[in-house]
């Protein structure tokens, strides 16, 4: 319930921002937009990834395999850079952290 309040609150910011100062707005938006592009395309990919079971796959044979708690955590973090790693190298994805470092335009505050 809180969740979907939480989003309410988001669209009737959206909208009086857009009705208040409509320029400021779009330009905000056009700066948000690659960034948020970017982590929605990460998160629809481990969508994906979890309704196959391969972290959970990942999860149970590493939680098998580690007889400590540091050993698990190193698992867990070598089983990240590795899914990192290849997202990195998928076709696109440095195109899109270049936009992001420096490709997107910036908002001048109103003086």
């Amino acid at each position: 319930m809180f969740g979907w309040a939480l989003a309410g609150a988001g669209l009737a910011g959206i909208a009086a921002a857009a009705a208040l100062r409509p320029v400021a707005a779009r330009s905000a938006a056009a700066q948000d937009w690659p960034p948020f592009v970017l982590v929605a395309g990460l998160l629809l990919i481990g969508l994906v990834a979890d309704d196959d079971s391969l972290f959970a796959a990942a999860g149970h044979r590493l939680a098998r395999s580690a007889p400590s708690g540091v050993l698990l955590f190193m698992g867990a973090v070598v089983i990240v850079g590795s899914v990192t790693g290849l997202r990195a190298q998928a076709p696109g994805f440095s195109h899109g952290v270049e936009r992001v470092r420096g490709g997107a335009p910036t908002v001048t505050p109103p003086a």
